[in-house]
């Protein structure tokens, strides 16, 4: 039996024209670095304290652009890459009033109908990141859940595989393997 909610993703998810691929961990397991890595551009901020503060949703596009779409329905287009840091970090006040932002990407590496989700961290002293993670996986076609290779599956990690990954029928989880080198 679905509760209301899960109803609502499924609904969404199968009148959609794309594919959401969102990529999880907990904090500092190099999500952002990842995907900038798979793009092949350094657009999304990342650094060694937890800085992924919102969603960030990566797809292809005609021209580059970085839009924050408030909760209040209101659009805020980012020029300069320094404005990001209103949204990241450990100072992330106004992170609390974006429902995503958004990187269009030109080059894309992908099929345009693919849209990549950068998350917060999970496992974060900032609950309200963890949050926003959790209550954006449902919405989710596939999933990478990001591991570091110097600390390998941590009982925190299986628990959040298995309470909001398998826990949301999430069909397609890849494994990902980090900071190797």
């Amino acid at each position: 039996n679905l509760t209301s909610k899960e109803l609502k993703a499924l609904r969404e998810r199968l009148t959609r024209d794309h594919s959401l691929i969102t990529v999880v961990g907990e904090f500092n397991r190099g999500k952002s670095s990842f995907l900038n890595s798979l793009i092949g551009q350094k657009i999304i901020p990342v650094g060694v304290t937890p800085t992924t503060a919102t969603i960030n949703i990566v797809h292809g596009s005609d021209v580059n652009s970085i839009v924050a779409h408030r909760k209040d329905g209101s659009k805020q287009r980012i020029v300069d890459l320094q404005d990001l840091t209103h949204f990241s970090g450990p100072n992330n006040e106004d992170a609390v009033n974006i429902k995503y932002l958004e990187f269009a990407v030109q080059p894309f590496p992908f099929n345009n109908s693919l849209l990549f989700v950068d998350t917060p961290g999970v496992n974060d002293i900032n609950e309200q990141r963890e949050e926003v993670t959790y209550g954006f996986i449902p919405n989710s076609d596939a999933t990478i859940f990001l591991l570091s290779a110097d600390t390998p599956l941590k009982k925190t990690e299986l628990d959040f595989l298995k309470d909001h990954l398998i826990g949301n029928s999430i069909e397609r989880i890849f494994f990902v393997v980090n900071k190797i080198d």
